[in-house]
């Protein structure tokens, strides 16, 4: 016979134990946004949570148009945000909040949760408030192609030595890049072609990746990153210069910068 004590506690923990949420994948179509999962959190609302995933999916353009302004921004921004939302009797959004961030951009989360809080579902949940939590995966391969800006005529003047050298100094930064990417990614390797123009003002104006054999966007935007922060003193002479350059990548954290010019 089992003591009344530990049966008193069996059944205390039963009660106060939360279920974890079964998390209901959906089929989504194609776009630099989707919404890959949603689980019913909890409430007395009865509403399914189908219904809730085609109501965001329907309005979800305005979050796109912010994904890919963030993206112009910050090229290769990717991953995934976890939200959780609370329905009102009403449909609307009362409550919301960013439970996982997988991308680190501050202004997309402001741009999420401004989606969430102007979601509306129709018809709404009935007899009372119901909360959910669904995932959104951002990718930045598909949205459509901006074009390119027109690029400086290269007719300046500047030692390639002197490129060569800052590329040198960070080394280290190229290093880290790649390093974070492999937690990812423990197979991450290939080659990054880039070209980069540098004003006569010294700053690098432009920064474009032309091939990107390693398949990972986050690498590429991390190189770019790097790029357009070189700052030279003096700069070119008679005007801007462009050079290209390729940056290969292997495990488990191996550099080569190799210029195309040379």
């Amino acid at each position: 016979m089992v003591p009344l004590r530990l049966l008193v506690v069996a059944l205390v923990a039963c009660a106060t134990t939360a279920p974890e949420p079964v998390r209901l994948r959906l089929p989504s179509a194609p776009g630099p946004v989707r919404l890959e999962t949603i689980a019913r959190l909890g409430g007395s609302g009865a509403i399914p949570p189908r219904r809730v995933w085609e109501a965001a999916r329907a309005q979800i353009l305005g979050l796109e148009r912010c994904y890919a302004e963030r993206v112009a921004a910050r090229p290769g921004l990717a991953g995934a945000v976890v939200t959780a939302i609370a329905l009102g009797p009403e449909g609307r959004v009362t409550r919301g909040a960013i439970r996982e961030d997988g991308i680190g951009d501050e202004g997309l989360l402001a741009c999420t949760r401004s989606f969430f809080r102007a979601l509306r579902v129709s018809p709404p949940p009935v007899g009372g408030m119901a909360s959910f939590e669904l995932a959104l995966r951002f990718d930045p391969s598909a949205l459509p192609e901006r074009e390119a800006p027109a690029e400086e005529p290269a007719v300046g003047d500047f030692d390639p030595a002197i490129v060569a050298r800052t590329l040198r100094m960070r080394l280290r930064a190229l290093q880290n890049c790649y390093v974070e990417r492999l937690r990812e990614n423990p197979t991450l390797q290939g080659t990054v072609y880039v070209v980069f123009t540098i004003a006569e003002s010294g700053l690098v104006t432009a920064a474009r990746t032309v091939e990107n054999t390693t398949g990972d966007p986050g690498t590429a935007a991390c190189v770019l990153n790097i790029i357009r922060r070189f700052r030279f003193s003096p700069g070119p002479e008679g005007g801007s210069v462009r050079f290209e350059y390729d940056f290969s990548f292997a495990p488990p954290s191996a550099v080569r910068v190799r210029s195309r010019d040379s």
